[in-house]
C-alpha cells in the first residue's frame, strides 16, 4: 500500500485493564498515542489479497533510528518508547477498511510515571505492549487513517512458566488426593 509508515496517532475508546488510567475522572478521550517523531517503518513483508483470500502488510523498522511512539494524557507525556511492528489485513481484494495487530516497546515514563511503571510491573521488565487495531480506514492515498484499537500488556515468558508451573503443582496435589482417598489405595 504505503511502502512505509511514517507517522500517525490516535486517541483511545476505552480503557480496560490498566490500574493507571481507571482514576476518577479519567477520560479515555483524553488518553493518545503518536507514533513517527522520529524514524519510519519499512514494508517488510506483503501478501497480495485476492478475491476470496486476505491480504497483508508488514511493516518494520528495518534501517535508521527506532519509530518512536508516546503516550500522552491531557498533553502530558505519560510514556514512550518505539514501535516493533505493524500488520494490517483486508480480508479480500475488495475491502476497504481492514484489521491489524503489532508490537510496542515502552522505554522511559514522561511526567507521570503510572501507566509506565505499570506496563513494566505487567510485563516483568519488558515494558512490550501488543496492539490491536480494527476498522482501520484509509482516509487518503498517502497513507493517512483512522482506527479503534486496544492495547495489552505483554507476559514475559518466565510468567507464563510460572503460572502453568502452579497449574501442574495443583494438577498433581489434586490426583494425589483423589488417588490417596481411593478405595483401592486405602487398607
Amino acid at each position: 500500500m504505503w511502502g512505509t509508515v511514517e507517522s500517525g496517532n490516535a486517541a483511545a475508546t476505552s480503557a480496560v485493564g490498566f490500574n493507571s488510567l481507571s482514576f476518577v475522572g479519567f477520560n479515555p478521550a483524553l488518553f493518545s498515542w503518536t507514533i513517527g517523531n522520529v524514524g519510519e517503518l519499512e514494508l517488510d513483508g506483503r501478501l497480495s489479497p485476492g478475491a476470496a483470500s486476505i491480504g497483508f502488510e508488514e511493516y518494520r523498522n528495518l534501517a535508521g533510528p527506532a519509530v518512536d511512539i508516546q503516550f500522552s494524557y491531557n498533553g502530558d507525556l505519560w510514556a514512550s518508547g518505539v514501535v516493533n511492528e505493524v500488520r494490517s489485513e483486508v480480508v479480500n481484494v475488495n475491502a476497504v477498511t481492514g484489521t491489524g495487530t503489532g508490537l510496542v516497546t515502552l522505554t522511559s515514563a514522561g511526567v507521570d510515571a503510572d501507566f509506565f511503571n505499570e506496563v513494566i510491573a505487567l510485563t516483568a521488565g519488558s515494558g512490550e505492549l501488543n496492539y490491536t487495531f480494527t476498522g482501520f480506514n484509509p482516509v487518503n492515498a498517502q497513507g493517512l487513517f483512522n482506527s479503534v484499537g486496544s492495547f495489552t500488556a505483554v507476559p514475559e515468558p518466565s510468567e507464563y512458566a510460572m503460572v502453568f508451573g502452579v497449574l501442574g503443582i495443583g494438577v498433581m496435589l489434586i490426583r494425589r488426593k483423589r488417588l490417596a482417598s481411593h478405595p483401592c489405595m486405602t487398607s
